[in-house]
């Protein structure tokens, strides 16, 4: 919260009773900590767990809940989400599990378990089948989509109870590679992309947008059928994103119309500027694209936002820019990061 000094400038500025100032404040700080006030139920709860059982439903319900929107918080995008903000745990005694959206936030009726790592996890992953791309995910082919929960909620493990991963392993993962090769060669394609800063950034937010083309008309089997093949453009670039030119790096087709950019060569930058990275944007452009993802690691981060930048302010085609920022994994230094930059290109429609 702002100090009371400013709170009283600002009142005076408006006009308006420094008491109404002060509630708007504290509303606004409830409302963007809404994840730490929920912790901080789960944790008075927790006083009282030893005397009544409601009380550590209560604890539990409401550490589930505040862990799991602060980890939304970092992996969502802020644009176009693609999992709802909110969750609510609400226990039942039988085996009748059920978990449905209300009010923009997903309902989870659960068993409890004594396991406090089986709790998160069956929790994450009713919330993660249920609302990730709630409107959309029909359109996508349902084994990609099945594996984009489980690599989804294996991040939010990650994000919010690391100490619930050996569970999620054992119980979850292990079992589901063993089942289906297809899911099992679909997770390691996604894991690649999410090391490449391709995942949540490209995958994910071109998949809700495919859907909500057609939403909420019937299924298209052209739009599964290409959501497979747009995977498999993805993960052949991220699978040698060093090696990789830009030529061949664009997906066109009737759903997906997409470009990557890599500003990865230095020799090009030093010997031509910026005018191969412009005149690829164009090109993409001139053929049809509607989204162009420029990408820089490291020292090309500038480069990356120097493009994006002069071909913003010089095409009036292009009609808005997000930059979204990424940890990339090697793949040929196993555990090696280094930062990295993935700059949207929106193209207009007409």
């Amino acid at each position: 919260m702002p100090p009371l000094n400013d709170l009283t400038h600002i009142a005076g500025y408006l006009n308006i009773s420094f008491t109404i100032i002060v509630v708007l404040a504290v509303l606004a700080f409830c409302i963007l900590n809404i994840d730490k006030l929920i912790l901080l139920k789960g944790i008075i709860a927790g006083l009282f767990a030893g005397l009544f059982s409601s009380a550590r439903k209560t604890q539990i319900a409401s550490q589930i809940r505040g862990r799991t929107m602060k980890a939304v918080k970092k992996i969502n995008s802020k644009e176009n989400p693609f999992l709802p903000h909110d969750l609510k745990i609400e226990w039942v005694r039988d085996e009748n599990k059920d978990t449905f959206l209300k009010n923009n936030q997903i309902i989870i009726r659960m068993r409890q378990s004594s396991n406090p790592h089986e709790n998160f996890v069956n929790a994450m992953m009713s919330f993660v089948s249920s609302g990730l791309l709630l409107k959309e995910r029909s359109y996508i082919d349902p084994k990609i989509m099945k594996a984009a929960d489980i690599s989804v909620v294996k991040k939010l493990i990650l994000e919010a109870s690391e100490d619930s991963l050996n569970f999620f392993n054992n119980h979850i993962m292990e079992s589901l590679l063993e089942e289906d090769n297809d899911i099992k060669e679909y997770i390691h394609e996604i894991a690649t992309l999410d090391g490449n800063g391709m995942f949540l950034n490209i995958l994910l937010n071109e998949f809700s947008k495919a859907g909500q083309q057609i939403y909420p008309e019937i299924l298209d089997p052209g739009l599964v059928a290409e959501s497979k093949e747009f995977l498999g453009y993805l993960y052949r670039i991220a699978a040698d994103i060093r090696a990789s030119t830009n030529d061949g790096l664009t997906f066109n087709r009737d759903y997906f119309k997409v470009a990557i950019i890599l500003t990865a060569k230095t020799e090009t930058y030093e010997k031509k500027g910026l005018r191969p990275y412009i005149n690829a944007v164009a090109a993409s452009i001139n053929s049809g694209v509607k989204t162009i993802y420029i990408f820089g690691l490291g020292k090309k981060i500038d480069i990356a936002k120097e493009v994006a930048k002069t071909v913003s302010d010089n095409d009036f085609r292009i009609i808005d820019s997000r930059t979204h920022y990424y940890k990339h994994r090697s793949l040929r230094e196993p555990g090696g990061k280094v930062s990295g930059v993935c700059i949207e290109i929106i193209v207009s429609n007409t």
